[in-house]
This record gives C-alpha cells, structure tokens and sequence, in this order.
C-alpha cells in the first residue's frame, strides 16, 4: 500500500551504479526509491518507488498507548503510507538491527526496550552487552529485569552462560 514498482530493461550495468544514481531517478521522476534491485535477472531492473518519503522520526508517544495493552508488543515504525508497524516477541526467534553509523539503532532499542518494560507483569529478562562501556544504555541500570555487562572479561563469562543455557535448552 503506497509502494509502487517500476521495471526498466538495464543496458548491462551493475546493481551499484544503479543504486548511485538513486538521487538522479527521484529527481527525474519526482518520487522516492524505496529499493533497487534485478529481481532475477540482470536484463531488467526493479524499482521500488513511493510518492511519499519514510518519516526519520516517529514519537515514542504515537505507539505507547497502543502497546500498553498488548505484552510483548513494540512499535518497530511506520510505513510509507503512515500506519504503525509492530512486532511481538513472542512471534520472534531472533532479532537483528542494522543500519549506518548515526542511523538510529541504538536510540531503536532503547524505545524497544523501554516499551517492553513498561509492562509490570511482563516476565522479561534482559542482558545488554554494551561495547560502548555503557553509554548508551545507563537508564536500565537501576531495573532488576536488566543486566548490563559493558566490561570484556564479564562480558566473556556472560556469553559462556548463555552458551551453557543454549546447550542444556537443547
């Protein structure tokens, strides 16, 4: 909904100079490219386009009231057409955050984190293994349902209990 997609024949360039003339086509065709990619085949080109751009920042305010009734729910986003996109723990092996340096990853969890406490029944327990020697994660310190390791020998006793956890789980 709101994403549209655009199949052009490709000459023979490579995906990476298509990708760097991503600002040339938004220019040219007065939309945003959401994705590019040769969906298969390198005789084509897929372009995944919207006439409205993602939100960089969303108000913790616009998810918490929708959470706080929902355990194990947390507000991920929204999509280009403005409506919340959410996860469940519960519905979740694994999860991974990715992006560049300054894109917010760590200010994601936090909200992640701080929606998933924010429920006092919720049986949560949390160990952070933070490499920035606590910065970004102080504020969890004081609750008991978190653990914060920033040192590296605790940090290495920690992976070995969890990998003893995993073991005996197994």
């Amino acid at each position: 909904e709101g994403q549209m997609l655009l199949v052009v024949t490709n000459p023979g360039l490579p995906l990476d100079d298509w990708d760097t003339k991503r600002k040339h086509i938004e220019a040219e065709f007065d939309f945003f490219v959401t994705d590019i990619d040769f969906g298969g085949s390198t005789k084509f080109v897929n372009i995944d386009y919207s006439n409205t751009k993602f939100r960089k920042i969303i108000p913790y305010e616009t998810f918490y009231h929708d959470i706080i009734s929902k355990p194990y729910q947390f507000g991920v986003g929204t999509g280009i057409n403005g409506k919340k996109i959410y996860s469940n723990l519960k519905d979740m092996v694994h999860l991974l955050v990715t992006g560049e340096t300054g894109g917010w990853k760590s200010a994601f969890l936090r909200q992640m984190l701080i929606q998933l406490l924010s429920e006092t029944n919720f049986p949560l327990k949390v160990t952070i293994i933070d490499l920035k020697k606590g910065v970004e994660v102080s504020l969890f310190k004081s609750d008991k349902r978190v653990t914060v390791i920033s040192e590296t020998d605790k940090i290495i006793t920690e992976l070995n209990r969890i990998k003893k956890e995993m073991d005996d789980r197994l």
